[in-house]
């Protein structure tokens, strides 16, 4: 049951991802409309094609070359925003391990989280989730600022 949550959460958390990555595409297509109709053909794509978190797991390196498209170093942002965002990037990476281990049956990913102190209980379980709540929460408050601070106005959700 513990390992159905584990690739649960994983998901989840790719979907959010994926959304809030979405949302920030449109927003910045949204409020460069005063270019004309046509710029969405253009822009859309520039920061939408070829994402990374469309085909691989949301790790570090997915993340930080997805939403640099907005304009910013992504993880250096995170953390200037909030300290514990290098604690939580470490439980997705731990998560992203264990998810991997699950989902190709490499048992011994599993084997080396365990040791690590990440054994795949429902303790764990709830700490990745609790860092990933914490996490998608620091995220979406940047990329709302980021559009601010690009384009400047009001909060854009």
């Amino acid at each position: 049951m513990n390992r159905m949550l584990v690739l649960a959460l994983a998901a989840e958390f790719q979907g959010f991802v994926r959304d809030l990555h979405n949302e920030g595409v449109e927003e910045f297509v949204h409020r460069t409309s005063f270019l004309g109709p046509n710029h969405a053909l253009v822009l859309r794509p520039l920061l939408a094609a070829n994402r990374r978190i469309d085909k691989g797991n949301p790790d570090a390196g997915t993340l930080g070359e997805d939403f640099g498209r907005f304009g910013s170093v992504w993880w250096t942002a995170l953390n200037n925003r909030d300290g514990r965002t290098a604690s939580r990037q470490a439980h997705l990476d731990r998560l992203i391990k264990a998810r991997n281990g699950i989902a190709h049956a490499d048992e011994q990913k599993l084997t080396d989280l365990a040791q690590e102190g990440y054994p795949i209980i429902l303790r764990t379980v709830r700490t990745w989730h609790d860092a990933m709540k914490g996490l998608a929460g620091t995220m979406d408050r940047e990329l709302c600022d980021q559009v601010i601070r690009v384009f400047g106005g009001h909060k854009p959700w």
